[in-house]
């Protein structure tokens, strides 16, 4: 945010200058526009997207015959229709200025969101009717956005994006940095639209050509570019996928953080309705009985833990299962938006929005000044994770920082995972599912248990969740310190 509070800084300055141009507007607009997604201060979130607004009509105003306030409004109006009716509009008045000029970036990214964003607007409104207790179109219904063909029309945008696309990367000035970025972001966002779209056979090897060109377009550590990959890994035993996918899996070893972090934003206001009333999900409850079977009976129904960290927290239905077996308790969450709905609950005595993993090697780093050596004040009697290792394929990291931060002897470490069958024919431990979630051997966790200085004091197979109608099999497990 940094980057972009100076560049509005520079562009209010320009502005002063030249008060009467619609192209600085809505320049200024689109910017604001960006600034206020990043902006978790709601008061300070709704003033940037009132000026930026305002920006875009005025710079419509000033100039209605170009398409420059048209776009900056098509990224700020709060309706659907009037961001498309905008964008509509840019893009016609975009190729009369143009002429017989060759097609911008600009016009190729109009025309992936008019292709891409009714569709999704349509799922969306979707979704919410059911959350809101109306009868509604499931995802397997025919009548689904996302299981119908592409129309005529979409045909015809969608081929125009090709061209347009093909076109800017033919000419000589199209290949800046800034270029590239935007046609990356504009081939992830048509990976992600065919790969929703059904049937899969028809549109997966099409999504997958979207992303790889993404992976290509882009620098390996952007964001879009790792997004695009993972997503490439998910396609890895897709046998409608005629390209070599299965390279990607064998590289992605976690979830992109971006992902999760993205995921979980959308999910949080609804998270417990759909986990426990849709999903039939019950791992904090499962995992809290199987910690409690291999206590001591003398620490029974007693806060026998003085401290303890929930690893990927949510919205606290984990900490509430075992709030009743700890003095002081710590939740760790990616989302922001999670932890926030995890304060309600009150069952926390500190929250934190980051990587579960640095949190626990910070408390590791911890030290004593009389001793030089780690203050037990800074470590856990109890680590505890549900749910959050299917987003992890290679646990030997997040095992060897759980390890250094529980007390000798009497530590306990309990999470989660799902269940990878004992296929021989599967070498690796854990496999990235077309579900974009991991799933992990048996043996793969008791191999590493062992490596990492824990003994297993506890496992078991059982449904975690509802996944489509069915039964998920997940595996609970409880360690201890290895004496």
């Amino acid at each position: 945010m940094g980057s972009n509070a100076q560049r509005v800084v520079s562009l209010r300055m320009k502005l002063q200058e030249k008060p009467q141009s619609a192209k600085l507007r809505a320049q200024l607009s689109c910017l604001l526009s960006e600034c206020a997604k990043l902006q978790y201060d709601e008061g300070k979130r709704f003033a940037m997207k009132e000026e930026a607004l305002s920006l875009a009509h005025k710079a419509i105003e000033l100039a209605p015959d170009r398409p420059a306030g048209y776009g900056a409004l098509a990224n700020i109006a709060s309706e659907h229709r009037l961001r498309m009716e905008a964008l509509t509009t840019a893009i016609e008045l975009e190729k009369k200025q143009r002429g017989d000029n060759p097609p911008t970036v600009g016009m190729a990214l109009a025309l992936a969101r008019l292709l891409t964003e009714p569709r999704e607007e349509e799922a969306r409104m979707l979704t919410e009717q059911v959350k809101k207790g109306g009868k509604g179109i499931g995802k397997a219904s025919a009548k689904h956005p996302n299981r119908r063909d592409l129309s005529e029309s979409e045909t015809e945008i969608y081929q125009q994006i090709q061209k347009t696309t093909d076109a800017v990367v033919a000419h000589p000035s199209m290949n800046g940095t800034k270029e590239n970025e935007t046609l990356g972001w504009i081939e992830y966002r048509l990976g992600s639209f065919f790969r929703k779209l059904q049937p899969e056979a028809t549109y997966r090897a099409q999504s997958a050509r979207h992303f790889r060109k993404a992976v290509d377009i882009l620098p390996s550590n952007h964001t879009l570019s790792k997004k695009s990959g993972f997503w490439l890994a998910t396609m890895g035993t897709d046998t409608g996928v005629n390209t070599c996918t299965a390279a990607y899996a064998a590289t992605v070893d976690r979830c992109p953080e971006e992902y999760i972090v993205g995921l979980y934003c959308g999910f949080a206001k609804d998270f417990d309705n759909l986990l426990v009333n849709k999903l039939h999900y019950e791992t904090p409850a499962l995992l809290r009985r199987l910690v409690d079977g291999v206590l001591p009976a003398s620490r029974r129904g007693k806060r026998w833990a003085r401290r303890a960290a929930d690893l990927g927290c949510g919205t606290g239905l984990s900490g509430v299962a075992f709030r009743s077996c700890v003095e002081n308790m710590t939740g760790v969450d990616l989302s922001p938006e999670m932890v926030e709905k995890a304060k309600e609950r009150q069952c926390y005595e500190s929250l934190v929005v980051g990587d579960a993993e640095v949190v626990l090697n910070r408390s590791n780093g911890e030290e004593t000044k009389s001793e030089g050596s780690r203050s037990t004040s800074s470590m856990y009697d109890l680590v505890f994770a549900c749910d959050v290792f299917v987003y992890i394929g290679d646990l030997r990291s997040i095992f060897a920082s759980v390890r250094n931060s529980l007390i000798s002897p009497d530590g306990l470490f309990s999470f989660s995972t799902e269940c990878l069958d004992e296929d021989p024919a599967v070498g690796n431990g854990f496999v990235l599912q077309k579900c974009a979630r991991f799933a992990h051997k048996l043996s793969y966790i008791e191999e590493l248990a062992n490596k990492s200085g824990f003994e297993i004091r506890a496992t078991k197979k059982c449904a975690i969740r509802k996944n489509e109608g069915k039964d998920v099999t997940g595996i609970l497990a409880v360690m201890g310190v290895s004496k």
